[in-house]
């Protein structure tokens, strides 16, 4: 999956493609947090499920019709032909994720057009967007999609549980996507879930309407007032004006709903792996108190937790009861309110997570940078080797699955080169050169007068 934009927020331009592992670096305000809030508007985006419903019911009426493949093709390609289906809320999504009366507000001052693009790797398929102050958010065109769709099969067997039943398989090319069993004609619904598959196979990875988690920034203050705020939420008697945009709204209602139930248990092993290096477990409860940290023995709700715990605790919560496989993960600032080693144990984590399901993070950290140029050239030392250095056998990250963006003041956004040795010298570190060169100076001065009076003393 690729996007691409122009004289969008503060940014004259950006091309990104999402790795495995994503990071976005640079200064504040440099536009980081607005496209790690566009990728996730561009896969939270729900559908005209009515409209998705209606198409779905022209095409299939009966899992028994013998022209059934036929009908789920033709249902797919009615569908996919008409990608407004897939972006009427889109408009609405923006204006509540970035707190604004217009989307218009999103164009880069002094120019009279934003765009963005998705696209697959190669950019061959594309679903392009545009930005005006008079018409608003625009769909432009949907390309390059035609001959995938038109490859794509289906065919229909038996299912084994149920012998009136039948199996509904999805392939393109040859290679199976997806199959899903329909017991009878009331489980036709079920088709729609081809829709992301096929999205996911032409874009690389890319699909609307997406679980997606999104840690925001704040999350320490958000987790410290969660219960108030969602206690006040639920109060129908009395409705405060809460401005809470739907980024934080969705992490609140995320947590609210969250069940002490592990979904995937690779993943959840790195909540544990967290959790042992930071001495501390992270509990999540029926009944109140829900979110209860244990750090050295002893308990308390997470509101009363150290900022550096509420902020890592919806991570670990994640983790554990949130976040299933070939999904993504979009976290602003996971070393905020942390010690520099948690840096590293976080990023070792995270690290990990990008072999499951994709991993998007906004930072500041030159640990995090240091810490994955370990791990690239960890990767190419054996389990003994890793144990020596105080890493366990499974860690390590190929050059290949990170993609670190540097977005700078000029609007402009860097992919920054990573080999086998790491990363190349990026605009933290050279943040970091010029604050030393800065000490030296001062330093330097310093000794210099110091000298000068000790010897105008002696003299």
């Amino acid at each position: 999956m690729r996007i691409i934009g122009e004289n969008f927020g503060p940014l004259i331009n950006f091309d990104i493609k999402i790795k495995p592992f994503s990071i976005f670096i640079g200064p504040n305000a440099s536009g980081k947090s607005y496209v790690a809030y566009l990728i996730w508007c561009l896969l939270r985006v729900e559908p005209d499920f009515d409209k998705l419903d209606k198409i779905l019911q022209n095409h299939v009426k009966d899992i028994k019709d013998p022209n059934l493949t036929k009908g789920i093709k033709d249902f797919l390609k009615s569908s996919l032909y008409n990608p407004d289906l897939f972006y009427v809320e889109l408009e609405n999504l923006l204006k509540d994720t970035f707190s604004i009366n217009e989307v218009s507000e999103l164009i880069q001052e002094g120019t009279q057009e934003a765009k963005f693009i998705i696209t697959n790797n190669s950019g061959s398929a594309k679903i392009s967007f545009s930005l005006t102050k008079e018409k608003g958010l625009q769909l432009e065109k949907i390309e390059g999609i035609k001959n995938k769709i038109e490859s794509l099969e289906i065919k229909t067997k038996r299912a084994i549980r149920n012998t009136s039943g039948i199996k509904v398989i999805l392939s393109m090319k040859g290679e199976e996507l997806y199959s899903l069993d329909l017991q009878s004609s009331k489980d036709i619904y079920k088709l729609s879930s081809f829709i992301p598959i096929v999205f996911e196979e032409i874009f690389d990875g890319y699909s609307p309407y997406f679980e997606i988690p999104l840690l925001p920034d704040g999350k320490a203050g958000l987790m410290r007032a969660h219960s108030a705020i969602v206690y006040l939420l639920m109060d129908r008697k009395w409705k405060p004006v809460i401005p809470l945009n739907a980024a934080d709204a969705e992490f609140m209602r995320a947590f609210e709903i969250l069940e002490p139930r592990i979904k995937d248990k690779e993943i959840a092993n790195l909540a544990s792996f967290i959790e042992e290096k930071m001495n501390a477990q992270f509990l999540l409860y029926h009944e109140p108190p829900k979110y209860v940290v244990k750090i050295r023995g002893l308990k308390m709700p997470i509101e009363r937790a150290s900022s550096g715990h509420r902020e890592i605790a919806p991570l670990i919560l994640t983790l554990k009861y949130g976040l299933i496989e070939n999904a993504m993960l979009i976290m602003e600032e996971p070393e905020a309110h942390l010690h520099p080693d948690a840096h590293s144990i976080i990023t070792r984590a995270l690290a990990r997570l990008s072999q499951f399901s994709d991993v998007l993070i906004t930072t500041h950290s030159v640990y995090i940078l240091d810490e994955i140029s370990n791990l690239i050239k960890l990767n190419e030392l054996n389990s003994m080797e890793k144990k020596e250095l105080g890493y366990e056998e499974w860690e390590g990250i190929v050059p290949d699955d990170v993609g670190i963006y540097f977005f700078s003041f000029d609007g402009k956004v860097k992919s920054l080169e990573i080999t086998e040795e790491g990363i190349e010298e990026s605009g933290l570190d050279q943040v970091v050169l010029e604050m030393a060169n800065a000490h030296a100076r001062v330093e330097s001065k310093f000794e210099s007068k110091r000298v000068s009076k000790q010897y105008s003393t002696k003299l």
